[in-house]
């Protein structure tokens, strides 16, 4: 929750701005955790793939020579999702989803003109909405990465089912 959360109400304060900085505060804390979320299953990806690769890959090429194709195609499946899984794990930097104190002393309270609470409850709302769109075209992509890389291992395991044949 928020820090502005332990001040004071006044009596002038519209319970309306706080009620939209605050939904703003609960939607930017929902996208962490869903940044989160989504590196925690690249993770678990990583580790799915690497147990079907250990596991059918041992026992497929076990078997004859006739399943060169299937493995090599698995084989490749298995570097794409690996190659996928770390770079959604790779650290990036850029995320917007905090302001500093700073900020909110030089703008908001030692201002020329102070903003009221009102103000800061609104440009503090719409700043984080900022925020969410920048962070939004960040982990667009990396989502498209984990499609990608699910799919990836289903055809991998698909492969190896086919080397086993």
């Amino acid at each position: 929750m928020s820090t502005l959360d332990s001040r004071p109400t006044s009596s002038d304060e519209d319970p309306r701005y706080r009620f939209v900085y605050d939904e703003a505060v609960r939607t930017i804390d929902h996208q962490e955790e869903t940044l989160d979320n989504l590196r925690a299953r690249a993770g678990m990806l990583l580790t799915a793939t690497s147990v079907a690769t250990s596991f059918l890959g041992a026992a497929a090429l076990r078997e004859t020579e006739d399943t060169a194709p299937w493995a090599g195609i698995a084989v490749a499946l298995f570097v794409a999702v690996g190659l996928a899984c770390v770079a959604l794990l790779w650290p990036r930097d850029g995320w917007r989803w905090r302001f500093g104190a700073k900020k909110l002393i030089d703008d908001y309270v030692e201002a020329s003109s102070p903003a009221d609470l009102n103000e800061m409850y609104k440009e503090l709302a719409l700043y984080l909405e900022e925020n969410y769109a920048h962070n939004k075209n960040k982990m667009e992509p990396m989502w498209t990465m984990f499609r990608a890389a699910v799919a990836f291992l289903a055809l991998e395991v698909f492969f190896w089912l086919m080397a086993l044949l």
